[in-house]
């Protein structure tokens, strides 16, 4: 084999192992996006659990009724319950 061949499969071998270098450290570097992404996610997951958590209670009757008399107390009679009476107990 010449000289010329060795030289040029050196530098194949070489170049084809800088490259498996790049392409590893570019797998790991996406790598990492995709956990920091998957870890943003489950924050955001959970602050909207949180959220609509908050929405569900400011929505319920109760809270309403309480939100109104507080704000109007002379016009909420607070024994009514939507179309109904509470029971006197």
């Amino acid at each position: 084999m010449s000289l010329v061949r060795v030289c040029f499969l050196l530098a194949v071998f070489g170049a084809v192992g800088v490259l498996t270098v790049a392409l590893r450290a570019e797998q790991t570097r996406s790598h990492a996006r995709v956990e920091k992404l998957r870890l943003e996610r489950v924050s955001l997951r959970r602050e909207l659990w949180d959220v609509q958590l908050g929405i569900a209670r400011l929505r319920s009757p109760d809270r309403i009724r309480d939100r109104v008399a507080r704000w109007f107390p002379d016009t909420v009679d607070t024994q009514v319950v939507d179309s109904g009476m509470r029971s006197s107990e």
